[in-house]
C-alpha cells in the first residue's frame, strides 16, 4: 500500500500532464501542504527523471525538447554569488531586447539569471554556450541553438566551452550578444579566469552586430590571468550597478561607451 508521500509525488505528475506546467505555490495550495513539503517532492521527481524543474515550479518531462539529454541540476539561488546585483542586472538587460530579435546568452550565472527574464518572449531567436539557461529556456522558447563543446560547472551553472565553439558559432548570427568576463581594469582591461571561454570572447565579436557586457560591481578593478582585449575595442554597451565605483563608470563614459546602471 502506497503512503500519503508517494500517492502525492503520483497525482503531482498527473497534475503537470493536464496543467502542462506548475508552480510551487499553485501545488502547495492544491495539495494543501507547505511550500517546503512541495519543493521536496519536486526534487524527488526531478531526481526520479520524471520531471524538469523551472525556477519557482516544474514541467512534465514529455513537455521538454531537453528530455533525452541527461539532466542538469538546476542552479540554487544560494549558490549564486552577488544575486541581487545579477538581477538587477538581468532586469536591466531585457530592456533592451525585442520581440524577434536574434540574441547570444553567455555562459555564467548572470545569463542564467536573464534567461528567466525572457520567458514572456514568443518570437525571440536564442543562441547560447550556457546548457542551464537553455533548460530554464526550453518549455517556453521554439527557437533555441546551444552551441556544444567542453562542458564547465561554476556555481551550479553548466555551460560550454573550449577550442571548437568557433566552428559553431561560424554557423549563427545574432543582433545583440550578452556575454560577462571575469574582470574589467583600466590597464588590464577585458581579463578571464576560464581559458575555455577564450575563443567564444574572440568568436562573438564577427557573430554579433551589438555586443553588450553585463558586468556586477564585484567585477570592476578586479584581474584573473587571460585577457581578452581593451574595453572600448570590444563592447559598445556596459551594463553594471549603481554602486560601481566612479572612476570606471566614469572612464567608460569618456571612452564613449554607453553606460547602463540598475
Amino acid at each position: 500500500m502506497k503512503n500519503k508521500r508517494e500517492l502525492r509525488l503520483e497525482l503531482i505528475l498527473e497534475y503537470l500532464e493536464t496543467n502542462h506546467s506548475a508552480t510551487v505555490i499553485g501545488l502547495s495550495e492544491a495539495f494543501r501542504v507547505s511550500k517546503t513539503t512541495i519543493r521536496q517532492d519536486l526534487d524527488e521527481l526531478y531526481g526520479r527523471g520524471r520531471l524538469i524543474r523551472t525556477h519557482g515550479g516544474a514541467v512534465p518531462v514529455s513537455s521538454n525538447p531537453l528530455a533525452a539529454l541527461p539532466l542538469c541540476p538546476m542552479p540554487r539561488d544560494e549558490d549564486i554569488p552577488h544575486l541581487s546585483a545579477k538581477k538587477a542586472l538581468a532586469r536591466e538587460a531585457v530592456k533592451l531586447i525585442r520581440e524577434d530579435d536574434s540574441i547570444f546568452l553567455g555562459g555564467g550565472s548572470t545569463f542564467y539569471i536573464l534567461a528567466r527574464y525572457l520567458k514572456p518572449y514568443r518570437n525571440l531567436n536564442v543562441v547560447t554556450t550556457n546548457i542551464s539557461a537553455v533548460y530554464e529556456l526550453a518549455p517556453y522558447l521554439d527557437h533555441i541553438y546551444f552551441i556544444g563543446g567542453e562542458l564547465v560547472e561554476m556555481d551550479g551553472i553548466y555551460y560550454t566551452g573550449g577550442p571548437k565553439l568557433p566552428l559553431e558559432l561560424d554557423k549563427v548570427f545574432v543582433n545583440k550578444a550578452f556575454v560577462g568576463v571575469s574582470g574589467i581594469d583600466l590597464n588590464a582591461g577585458l581579463t578571464i579566469y576560464d581559458l575555455t571561454q577564450f575563443s567564444m570572447y574572440t568568436s562573438v565579436r564577427s557573430i554579433a552586430n551589438e555586443i553588450i557586457l553585463l558586468c556586477d560591481w564585484s567585477k570592476f578593478g578586479h584581474q584573473s590571468a587571460h585577457r581578452i582585449g581593451t574595453i572600448q575595442g570590444f563592447a559598445g554597451t556596459v551594463i553594471t550597478n549603481r554602486k560601481t565605483a566612479p572612476e570606471y563608470t566614469d572612464a567608460l563614459k569618456k571612452m564613449g561607451i554607453r553606460l547602463l546602471t540598475a
